[in-house]
């Protein structure tokens, strides 16, 4: 395909993409299979307007980009200027309003062109200053080989969820680690366990959740009760304390009560034996309890936290945390992928959180182009040896004919 033809198309309408809010998938690992399902279908219909976010890239044979961002969804929402993509001048809004085929739906579209990758990654990179975004990092890499060049696009997911009191690294081990990601991408038919390794992983799992969500309500406790000095409770205190209070509340959480503000904030003061004043810091500080319930709630979570709790290791949500469809269009034919959605020159990915919870997540492409420029040279080369040849032929048997017979 050309590159006029590419820039007329209208990316998104004829590459099949499920939206994230119509994708659902079963885990193998029947341990943590309910909370998978409870996290996906929550995420479905917990939240009160849709919104699907489409990229698509094109890739240009001279190392251009044109990336285009769709976003769709059951409301008007979707023109929200607080919505985290880029709204300056430098985008060309492409499409905006209701959608023809459903007048229910609505649609944004804008579209920019880059010179190159480094120029993209200023934008959606490490180097962006907008912290709403995760820092996707794209790197595009052409090898010659003088009739074909091999052009392979890569783009990464950063690896994120909110729960980081914790690292999964230290608490889970290696194959641990695989098995959960491998559930979470649902592709885990080699690494099925037995109902007991799967019952014990799952028991880990949740105690791995409660640990971070009673590690961000003590840390704020901790922070909160250092402007409370007069009831009694100093954060040295509870810094003591840290290890019996968790211990009374992991063993409420693997009865199954999740860690809350009123649970940690009472479990402490019976410990401390303070429970009135435990009870007057929770209410003098509701606000921030709620705020950090809010940031750990994992289909939730918070774009914007205060910075008192930013200090205290509690993370922003980024805009583009789940639901995400990833679409590629390069030049060429298509030579391996790790795509599972493969349409002529295009590749398309469709990402939710899972994806990346556990590690980074890769995507990547290869394609082939070919030089014609380096057939027609080699093709002329070729037509001027032989010619070449041939006339120093027939020159030489012109020149023996010509030579008398003594």
């Amino acid at each position: 395909m050309g590159r006029k033809q590419q820039n007329r198309r209208e990316p998104g309408t004829d590459f099949a993409l499920t939206p994230g809010c119509n994708r659902a998938r079963t885990s193998r690992l029947w341990g943590v299979r309910r909370w998978l399902l409870w996290m996906v279908l929550a995420g479905f219909f917990l939240v009160t307007a849709c919104r699907d976010v489409i990229t698509t890239t094109i890739v240009h044979r001279d190392g251009s980009l044109d990336r285009i961002i769709t976003v769709t969804g059951d409301s008007s929402e979707v023109f929200d200027s607080t919505l985290a993509i880029p709204r300056d001048s430098s985008w060309e809004v492409i499409r905006q309003g209701r959608q023809e085929q459903d007048s229910s739906q609505f649609i944004y579209s804008i579209r920019k062109s880059f010179r190159n990758a480094v120029a993209l990654n200023r934008e959606f990179g490490a180097e962006s200053s907008d912290t709403t975004r995760p820092a996707r990092r794209v790197t595009l890499t052409k090898r010659f080989r003088w009739f074909y060049t091999f052009v392979t696009y890569r783009e990464v997911y950063p690896q994120w969820n909110q729960y980081t009191f914790v690292p999964m690294g230290e608490y889970f081990t290696g194959r641990e680690l695989q098995v959960l990601n491998n559930e979470l991408v649902d592709d885990a038919a080699d690494l099925i366990l037995s109902p007991q390794d799967s019952l014990a992983l799952e028991t880990k799992f949740n105690t791995w959740l409660a640990k971070n969500l009673f590690e961000a309500i003590y840390r704020t406790l901790i922070a909160v009760t250092m402007d409370s000095p007069g009831v009694g409770v100093s954060p040295e205190m509870l810094q003591s304390a840290r290890d019996s209070v968790w211990n009374v509340v992991r063993d409420s959480s693997d009865a199954g009560t999740d860690p809350d503000a009123d649970l940690v904030t009472r479990v402490t003061g019976r410990v401390l034996d303070k429970p009135a004043a435990l009870q007057e810091i929770l209410q003098a500080h509701q606000e921030e309890f709620e705020t950090v319930s809010e940031a750990m709630d994992f289909f939730g979570g918070l774009h914007e936290v205060p910075e008192n709790l930013r200090s205290i290791g509690i993370q922003p949500r980024p805009e583009y945390a789940s639901n995400d469809s990833n679409a590629v269009e390069m030049p060429g034919l298509i030579l391996d992928t790790n795509a599972k959605n493969v349409q002529g020159n295009t590749v398309g990915w469709e990402i939710d959180q899972g994806y990346y919870f556990v590690y980074d997540y890769p995507m990547w492409v290869e394609s082939r182009v070919v030089n014609w420029w380096a057939i027609v040279v080699t093709a002329l080369v070729l037509v001027a040896l032989i010619t070449g040849v041939v006339f120093s032929f027939v020159w030489q048997r012109k020149k023996q004919r010509r030579v008398p017979e003594k």
